[in-house]
């Protein structure tokens, strides 16, 4: 941890009837941020009134695109740092000691990696794991077509986990709509002058539910905007 002043945090929760994962991590989360709430994209299944109940603030999303979520956030976030983290019951909740101590040490992007050495992605036990194999893909290409200079390889680039300094946030101009919020943020953060950072965690299989991402149809716009966004 830095020896200089506390920097403020905020915990951000994405949820879209995520009852299930909610039951499971909210009891968990580490109490050691200044805020928590969550943007949630008009729930049906309970997981707001749950929250509420956990004395987490709910904020409804505005737009119901994921790059709409992200803007909501980072506009109730103010002026603190914040630590994005999709409580599903897929990844340890007690990983967000880690990430906050990376922040607090003064990094400006710190991303959870499912890809790096100890790490562990929820299609590991299976012969094809194609998301896997897309979302590396992808990382090659950002960090050709952006990273190049920069010493830290962002090797799981659509993994919503990370965490923004309000430096970062304060020169990030995301899409209003769309889904492509994770990997404009990648491009931001190999073209500026940030501290970069990422460590490893390990994903499980979700408990309940599906992805609110179709892979195919998710896939085409990540790869539209990698290759022709400069």
């Amino acid at each position: 941890m830095t020896s200089g002043p506390k920097i403020e945090m905020s915990l951000c929760l994405f949820t879209w009837n995520e009852i299930t994962g909610c039951q499971i991590d909210i009891p968990q989360i580490p109490r050691i941020f200044d805020r928590i709430f969550a943007i949630d994209n008009h729930s049906t299944d309970g997981t707001r009134e749950f929250l509420e109940q956990n004395g987490i603030d709910v904020i409804k999303q505005t737009s119901k695109s994921y790059n709409g979520a992200y803007r909501d956030a980072i506009r109730h976030a103010g002026h603190s740092a914040v630590v994005f983290f999709h409580p599903k019951g897929t990844i340890d909740v007690e990983s967000l000691i880690t990430v906050a101590s990376k922040m607090q040490e003064g990094k400006d992007f710190v991303l959870a990696s499912r890809i790096s050495k100890s790490a562990q992605n929820e299609e590991d036990d299976r012969l094809l794991k194609p998301r896997k194999w897309f979302v590396m893909f992808i990382a090659l290409v950002a960090k050709i077509r952006w990273g190049y200079s920069k010493k830290t390889f962002l090797n799981d680039p659509l993994h919503g986990y990370r965490a923004l300094s309000s430096r970062f946030m304060s020169t990030l101009q995301l899409r209003s709509l769309g889904v492509t919020a994770d990997i404009e943020m990648i491009r931001h953060a190999y073209q500026g002058k940030f501290e970069l950072d990422h460590f490893p965690v390990k994903e499980i299989q979700r408990p309940d539910g599906e992805t609110h991402f179709p892979a195919l149809s998710t896939g085409k716009k990540i790869l539209m905007y990698v290759f022709w966004k400069s």
